[in-house]
Formats: structure tokens, sequence, C-alpha cells
């Protein structure tokens, strides 16, 4: 009978930790699928238009978060849309910040 020692006990932490390592590997995959596929859309005038828009209206960014977030069915990914869209200097900081904060919050009150 094992009475827990520190040999179970580190074989466990090992296990979490190779978890937290290929879940961060993964969103660092997930980032740059996203970045190679909005690359194109990053070069539209129309669309950084829109996000320069977003910067002086917070009220607008919140709701373009919640309305992403929806039929995205996926709040990572907006977040990760929007970490592409800011780090391209495309998206006001004050926006990236509606739009992020509203798709988590989304995300945890609905259940879909």
């Amino acid at each position: 009978m094992h009475t827990g020692g520190r040999g179970h006990d580190g074989g466990r932490r090992q296990g979490e930790l190779g978890r937290i390592f290929v879940g961060l590997g993964l969103v660092m995959l997930a980032l740059k699928l996203v970045r190679a596929s909005t690359m194109e859309l990053t070069h539209m005038s129309a669309l950084q238009g829109l996000l320069a828009g977003l910067g002086c209206d917070v009220t607008l960014a919140v709701t373009v978060g919640a309305a992403l977030t929806l039929p995205a069915y996926s709040s990572l990914a907006v977040v990760l849309l929007t970490a592409v869209l800011a780090t391209a200097d495309l998206l006001p900081a004050s926006a990236a910040l509606g739009l992020v904060l509203v798709p988590m919050w989304v995300a945890d009150c609905w259940v879909f």
C-alpha cells in the first residue's frame, strides 16, 4: 500500500506541468495560425478604418466584442484575433481592451 510519499506526488506534478506546457503550446500555435490567416485582412483599408473608429468609442468596441464572440462560438478565437490586430498596430489599446474583456464575460455567462 502506497502512502503518498515523494515519488507519487512528483509524478502527479510532472503530469500537470506537461499539461500546462501542451496547453501553452496549443495557444501559441493557434496564435500563429490566426496571424497567418488574417495577414491579408490587415492590409485592407476598410478594415483599418473600422478598427481605428473602435478606438474612439469604447462602447462600440464592447458591442463588437460581444457580437463577434457569439457567432465565433469561442472567446479564445476573438481574443487571439484581437491580439493579432493589436500587435499589428491596427487596433488602439482601449478598443483591444474592450474586445478582450467582453468575450471573456460572454463566455462565462453564456453556456453553449
